[in-house]
């Protein structure tokens, strides 16, 4: 078998290997836990108006995000498997935009195998796959802004697309608004290395997620029940603004849990990050092969 076939072997069988994990996970018909049976209980027992109110059990997810589960309920009733779908539809739809942004970013295929592999046997992202929360729609919308990033150039309409995936998602994901800040940052950058000015399409996208953002904010977040819950909480993690003094323990914590999670031996990919490292780097000493 030639390179360019062992190539292509190997990245469409770790994208095979994703969806069976998915599946499998998705099958599993485990149970849910308690913030998983908060929404479920308003999802059953509210209608689709009701989901624009402030939810039952201290519950909290983005409207966007509860009206898909609904309407998923509505045409699989009385199944938990549908409000395990979406997610598993975001999840599937990530893999492909993750893989095009590696393949952007990385010129070695043996780079990209790396993180393909780091993401698809990750066990949280693979678990939230199927959960009835909104972590893998965030996973999602962080792809699908980055990818338009890197995408920038080929993309006709280039702000128009942003403004209006932007304005979707900030009622779809929590963390929208933060990745929007990062996409700002970028553009910035981006326009004062090149020495050119922003223009108003960046100005006007900018306005109407602004809007958005204060219609979803003054609707859904002011003066929201949960609202004093939420805060207190954060701040006892030692994670709200303004920094207090262990804001950047706290930043030290969750970024050593992100690589225990991906690295240490308990995790699927763990054993795989090792083992491909180690295939990786013999690669490298005899090649820098590139994608074909």
């Amino acid at each position: 078998m030639n390179r360019y076939l062992t190539q292509r072997f190997v990245l469409y069988a770790l994208f095979i290997i994703a969806i069976v994990l998915a599946g499998i996970q998705f099958l599993s018909d485990r149970g849910v836990w308690l913030d998983e049976a908060v929404l479920t209980l308003n999802l059953i027992h509210r209608n689709a108006v009701g989901l624009f109110r402030p939810l039952d059990y201290n519950g909290v997810a983005p409207v966007l995000f509860l009206l898909i589960q609904k309407a998923f309920i509505s045409l699989v009733p009385k199944s938990d498997y549908a409000l395990k779908v979406f997610p598993l539809i975001c999840y599937l739809a990530f893999l492909p935009l993750f893989g095009r942004i590696l393949s952007r970013l990385f010129k070695s295929i043996y780079s990209i195998i790396l993180g393909l592999s780091l993401v698809i046997f990750n066990q949280t992202i693979i678990y939230y796959s199927s959960e009835a929360k909104q972590y893998i729609v965030d996973l999602l919308v962080i792809a699908i802004f980055y990818y338009l990033l890197i995408e920038e150039k080929a993309l006709k309409g280039f702000y128009y697309k942003l403004l209006v995936l932007g304005s979707i998602c900030i009622y779809l994901s929590n963390i929208t608004p933060i990745i929007l800040l990062t996409v700002d940052i970028y553009l910035f950058y981006k326009s004062r290395s090149e020495n050119r000015p922003l223009g108003r399409h960046f100005i006007i996208t900018n306005l109407c997620w602004g809007v958005f953002f204060a219609l979803y904010y003054f609707v859904f977040i002011y003066s929201h029940p949960t609202q004093h819950k939420m805060v207190g909480y954060w701040s006892n993690a030692g994670a709200f603004m303004p920094f207090d003094s262990s804001f950047w323990g706290w930043i030290a914590g969750r970024f050593h849990g992100i690589f225990y999670f991906l690295f240490t031996s308990g995790s699927l990919s763990g054993p795989v990050f090792w083992y491909y490292s180690a295939w990786v780097s013999y690669c490298w000493l005899g090649t820098e092969d590139t994608i074909s």
